[in-house]
């Protein structure tokens, strides 16, 4: 550790005053021990500092270190040029003609080695840094760069690094001896390191004030540490219902952690990120308060609405930072970003806000990689549908693992229902007859029905019953039989033909209003984007139309009308397969096809709307055809959603399966 030379050593410090006699602060004094510390641990570096001409990089443990570690270093260099070049280390002279001995003339004339600094304490590198790169090392002049982020330095940095430096975050014995050079002895008591790994410099501004003892200074340090651990409340893994393939790679990954900290597996053998998708209200939130609960560690949130919520652009990317910082400083912890889908893909941007909002996205995938690279931190963001993320976010080495939270199905909607109701309200009822009228719901929706239940019941003044909770769960309104029985047979085309053509992909589909599925199918995007897979698409959302008429004769308005319809969704995919993917025997690019531009593309090329049209009328003969063949499993599902409302993926599909299975013995 360098420090000024007027600290002396600690033993000749006067115990009595926590500051005296030191010129530098308690932080910079951290900075210092951790620099050190790290160079120690790095063969070659310090004699590389003394010579100069390297390529060096730092890495500093947040933001916040980074200037104080730049600090360190300029002290360590500093005291190092103050010393004498060791002689044997240097060039061989001869005598000159004065009779001065080489070495003598060489310290006369000794000048510290030159470096050319690139400190980036926030925002990505500037241009200007990648060109000095090369220039200055090239003059012999050496470069460090320091960063909270190796991937905020240059690239010609990265490329030509000689020596990596990783400064750890602060820990009990850098924070410990410290206070020893700073007060002249330590406190009575220690802090966790999970506890000082959370602790900024500004913290120990806050904490360290002069007159004071150490033990005062700890004691302060305690209680900002403490404050900024994340609290969970809610269930662990255990406790949660309807997401099973959820809980086991959560319960997986905790033995990875496990493992990881007992020396067993390394680092990358650990999944360091996840991606969360599922309906609204099915518990992705809950669901990571959970993961991280049952692993006993912190769980750090952010969301694309929390970060832009602080202000304009530099004061959003600066908020981002701020949070990965945070998970980097309380590693091993999971950090949530919720709605992620909010990110939107580059590649579909236009307008005025599109560099606005390339460079969030960038800067999103810079702090991903920083953040998924550095041990301990495990990045788990969540979306609706992964359809419309930008590619580069579910990459290999990002969030490319995919964990789907359906709908709960009705033996989980019963137990979700018992965990709201604790084991105190209706302990011996059965709960499979409110489960069963509410299928479609979600776990959201059932925190919802126990909370207005316990309202009505408590509105009368009496306990709670099974019907409170009956009554709360929504039920279909006061539509006419011929308009329940077209709507079924709408939707369960939608839900066949994905059975029947995507199989797995399906996730549930509902006639009741409001809720995830709000009368409609849900599935998961399948497929490679091959033309059979979007042609296959476009089907299903045709699918609907062609039940009806297949079934009653005719369709109806409720398959088109805005551009969220069914023939809007549609008309948008078979435009893109022409204009915009080439995958329909042309290569011509005509730009990109959305619900905002087709009308307009079309009516300005009669050709493309000829194709369009022709393609759509063949897709539409061909899902016809297909339910044609499978009438009785479309009525059977038909049948289904008008006696439950509501079914998941995989009832639709065993019912789907079982008409074909039977219509195949009658025909035989």
């Amino acid at each position: 550790m360098i420090v000024p030379d007027s600290l002396g050593s600690p033993q000749d410090q006067e115990p009595a005053r926590a500051d005296a006699g030191c010129a530098l602060r308690l932080e910079e004094i951290i900075a210092g021990v951790l620099f050190e510390r790290a160079m120690a641990t790095i063969d070659g570096l310090a004699e590389a500092l003394r010579r100069g001409g390297s390529a060096i990089a730092v890495e500093a443990p947040s933001a916040g270190w980074v200037n104080l570690i730049v600090e360190a270093i300029r002290r360590h260099l500093d005291l190092a040029n103050e010393q004498e070049p060791d002689p044997a280390a240097l060039p061989d002279y001869e005598e000159d003609i004065d009779g001065f001995a080489a070495v003598d003339a060489f310290l006369l004339g000794y000048e510290p080695p030159r470096w050319h600094w690139i400190i980036q304490d926030a925002a990505p590198t500037i241009a200007a840094n990648r060109q000095q790169v090369g220039r200055a090392l090239s003059e012999g002049i050496g470069v460090i760069g320091a960063s909270h982020s190796l991937a905020c330095l240059p690239e010609d940095l990265r490329r030509a690094v000689d020596f990596q430096v990783t400064v750890p975050a602060p820990d009990w014995p850098a924070i410990q001896e410290a206070m020893v050079v700073l007060a002249g002895t330590a406190p009575a008591g220690d802090l966790p390191d999970s506890l000082c790994r959370t602790l900024e410099p500004d913290d120990f501004l806050l904490a360290a004030r002069p007159n004071e003892s150490a033990d005062a200074w700890l004691a302060r340090l305690r209680d900002l540490a403490e404050a900024k651990m994340p609290r969970l409340p809610g269930p662990v893994l255990a406790d949660l219902h309807g997401m099973d393939g959820a809980v086991a790679w959560g319960l997986d990954l905790i033995k990875d952690l496990g493992d990881y900290a007992d020396g067993v597996i390394p680092w990358t053998a650990v999944d360091r990120g996840g991606l969360l998708v599922g309906p609204p209200g099915t518990g992705k939130t809950t669901f990571a308060g959970a993961l991280a609960k049952t692993a006993g560690v912190p769980l750090i949130t952010g969301s694309h609405g929390m970060w832009q919520s602080l202000g304009h652009q530099g004061d959003m990317l600066r908020g981002m930072r701020s949070t990965f910082d945070q998970a980097r400083s309380l590693a091993p912890c999971i950090l949530f970003i919720d709605e992620i889908d909010a990110f939107p893909n580059r590649s579909k941007l236009e307008g005025r806000n599109r560099d606005y909002m390339v460079q969030v996205v960038n800067s999103l995938l810079e702090l991903l990689d920083g953040a998924i690279t550095r041990v301990g931190v495990v990045v788990i963001g969540a979306c609706n549908s992964p359809d419309g993320l930008d590619p580069a976010l579910v990459r290999p080495g990002r969030l490319d693992r995919v964990i789907d939270i359906g709908l709960p199905d009705e033996m989980a909607l019963a137990n979700i229902l018992r965990h709201h109701l604790g084991p105190d309200q209706l302990p011996d009822a059965c709960l499979r007859e409110v489960a069963r009228a509410g299928l479609g719901g979600t776990g959201a929706d059932c925190e919802q029905w126990v909370r207005g239940a316990r309202r009505r019941a408590r509105r009368a003044n009496r306990p709670l019953t099974p019907e409170d909770l009956l009554s709360q769960v929504p039920r279909l309104p006061a539509w006419s039989s011929d308009f329940v029985r077209r709507l079924s047979i709408h939707e369960a085309g939608h839900a066949v033909a994905a059975a029947l053509e995507s199989p797995g992909t399906l996730m549930g589909a509902s006639i009741r209003p409001g809720g995830a599925m709000a009368g409609g199918v849900l599935t998961r995007n399948a497929g490679h984007g091959t033309a059979s897979d979007v042609l296959a698409r476009i089907r299903a959302m045709l699918a609907g139309r062609a039940a009806e008429e297949l079934v009653l004769g005719s369709g109806t308005t409720g398959a088109g009308g805005n551009a969220e319809s069914d023939l809007a969704q549609a008309t948008v995919l078979a435009a893109s397969l022409v204009a915009s993917y080439g995958l329909d025997g042309g290569l011509t690019w005509m730009g990109e096809i959305t619900a905002a531009n087709v009308a307009a593309a079309l009516r300005a090329s009669p050709t493309l709307a000829t194709q369009v049209e022709r393609l759509l009328v063949d897709q539409h003969r061909w899902i016809t055809d297909l339910l044609g063949r499978h009438r009785p499993a479309l009525e059977a599902v038909a049948a289904l959603l008008r006696e439950r409302e509501s079914a998941s993926g995989a009832e639709i599909e065993a019912a789907v399966t079982a008409a074909s299975i039977g219509d195949r013995e009658v025909t035989a």
